[in-house]
């Protein structure tokens, strides 16, 4: 939980510091793709990326209806993934997203957000449901799917908040677009 004093932080985590039912994300070149690790025998990960690729965003990663490396399968959306660990992070290093900072001390963060613009990114203050809930939202959305992919309004970080809250909540990465935007106008 964040205090008066302390401001979340987007640090690397080791995959012995992650939990399943844990979301997490991965830098990529131009973004960070995120999921739910729901662990079990290869350290699963389902996560929702678009259908067509996502190439065109500067990944290497394109839509799979087969996990390349371990051979899981995508669930009947076409767009709400199951993978390994490895093919979730691609090389990439990984991180866990941060929940329950309290709203008092979101002015602290956004004045952090001058100096570190990747704390919007790596947290919110909503809290998060239990473990078992939030993998069992994963699962059934590897089963229902998530909707048609758009960057704005239904992306991996807001399935992966969805996952992890029950509520469909915009991502940090919009709403840091929405506040460099608002801050560029001033």
């Amino acid at each position: 939980m964040g205090s008066a004093y302390s401001v979340p932080i987007h640090v690397e985590m080791n995959i012995t510091e992650i939990s399943p039912g844990d979301h997490i994300y991965t830098s990529r070149s131009l973004y960070d793709h995120h999921g739910i690790y729901i662990g079990e025998d290869l350290d699963l990960v389902i996560h929702f990326q678009n259908s067509v690729g996502d190439k065109l965003l500067g990944s290497s990663i394109h839509r799979f209806d087969q996990c390349p490396d371990c051979g899981h399968h995508s669930g009947r959306s076409g767009v709400v993934l199951i993978s390994c660990l490895n093919c979730f992070l691609r090389d990439g290093k990984i991180y866990r997203y941060q929940y329950g900072y309290r709203t008092q001390y979101w002015r602290k963060i956004l004045w952090e957000l001058t100096r570190f613009p990747r704390l919007l990114k790596c947290c919110t203050s909503f809290t998060s449901d239990p473990p078992e809930i939030v993998i069992g939202r994963a699962k059934e959305l590897l089963t229902d799917g998530f909707g048609d992919y758009n960057l704005v309004t239904n992306n991996c970080e807001d399935f992966a908040l969805l996952c992890k809250t029950g509520n469909h909540i915009q991502g940090g990465q919009i709403r840091l677009l929405v506040l460099r935007s608002r801050c560029s106008s001033i």
